[in-house]
């Protein structure tokens, strides 16, 4: 095979992989359990100044399966970290505690919870997969065809064996990403799907019906 197509076929494969990766990445952070990697996206901007990341001004961590502990190394730094977790995640339910054996003058800790998975966040939650897989489909798509078009003409004059073994290259390529990316949308629909079952099963629409006439927080997620 001609080495400016070989170059092609990897050009295209690391690009999928980047598109595949970036996929997995946002549906991680749609969370139904706490995830480490949820909290990577949480920037802290403190007015006047530049913004940092949450591991430069807290040390953050999981507590359990549904909640984070996030201490900052100041305590005046508090406000300005629930800020950023919120901009990211305004569905995490946010409050104080306290570390055990903390130092007496900086003892507080923020408290993040993730939601139960009730019928809103279930609705939500779903149409986010449902968003970022078509999003993540047509990536896969144009770069599928951009390089077809490409390999196509770098393989111009050569035998029909050569070009019938790149055309087979760039499937292969692109069916194991297809793959790829469909595991990784049925592992999250399941898990979302197994959460749900869940709080119905511990009575949670009843608890929901109660708590109708509050305000519960929506959140979006986009691929760029």
């Amino acid at each position: 095979m001609k080495d400016s197509v070989l170059l092609l076929l990897n050009e295209m494969r690391e690009k999928m992989s980047a598109y595949a990766v970036q996929y997995g990445y946002y549906l991680n952070n749609l969370c139904v359990k706490a995830e480490a990697a949820a909290l990577l996206p949480v920037e802290v901007k403190v007015p006047g100044s530049p913004a940092v990341n949450i591991e430069d001004v807290a040390m953050a961590g999981l507590l359990d399966d549904y909640n984070y502990f996030i201490y900052p190394k100041n305590k005046a730094m508090m406000p300005f970290i629930e800020e950023g977790i919120k901009k990211v995640h305004p569905e995490f339910e946010l409050s104080h505690g306290k570390l055990e054996d903390a130092p007496d003058d900086n003892n507080e800790q923020i408290i993040a919870k993730v939601p139960p998975v009730d019928d809103d966040r279930n609705k939500q939650l779903t149409e986010a997969v449902k968003n970022l897989t078509e999003v993540c489909k047509t990536q896969l798509d144009t770069t599928s065809k951009l390089y077809g078009a490409r390999i196509t003409t770098a393989l111009l004059g050569e035998s029909g064996d050569a070009q019938k073994e790149a055309k087979d290259a760039m499937q292969e390529i692109c069916d194991w990403h297809d793959g790829l990316c469909k595991k990784y949308q049925e592992n999250k629909e399941e898990e979302i799907k197994a959460a749900h079952e869940a709080w119905q099963n511990n009575g949670g629409q009843q608890e929901q019906k109660q708590d109708d006439s509050k305000d519960s927080a929506a959140f979006t997620m986009k691929m760029n």
